[in-house]
């Protein structure tokens, strides 16, 4: 970590100073921050995302001013107002978990977003359920993580 001054410069030519700091990551630090994923109708922690959530736990402790902020979704099965819910549970478990073992817990947030976000396009409208297989429905149920801060 390094400090410097900026200076930004306004109208008539005043120059304001701005303290910036700068993470500087070491080129062994990865910054491919996976998602994590979940089963059916359940917002556990399974045991294949415990070594992602354990490497971003790594990287926040290294760098202690690094914020991350992850995002939860479902597949489109269920109602839309369960699978806010899910979502939600899902985010809380997740930050609930990296919050545990990080130093000023407060850096880690999340928020659920139901079924908003497909990546493959599985979707369900109202009766309609969807053709699509269970583990296409699987890359939808998942937590995104995303560095927020330095």
């Amino acid at each position: 970590v390094f400090n410097c001054d900026v200076f930004l410069f306004q109208t008539l030519n005043e120059a304001t100073a701005v303290k910036v700091e700068i993470i500087r990551f070491d080129k062994s630090d990865s910054l491919q921050l996976l998602p994590i994923y979940f089963d059916f109708n359940d917002f556990s922690i399974r045991a294949d995302a415990v070594e992602n959530l354990d490497n971003i736990i790594a990287l926040m402790n290294k760098y202690p001013k690094l914020e991350i902020q992850l995002k939860s979704y479902t597949d489109c099965r269920g109602t839309r107002v369960y699978n806010q819910y899910l979502s939600e549970k899902r985010a809380e478990s997740s930050v609930a978990y990296i919050q545990a073992k990080i130093n000023n817990p407060s850096r880690i947030s999340g928020n659920g977003y139901g079924e908003n976000s497909t990546v493959n396009g599985c979707v369900c409208e109202d009766d309609v359920k969807s053709t699509c297989s269970e583990l296409a429905h699987q890359k939808n149920r998942r937590t995104a993580f995303f560095v927020i801060d330095k």
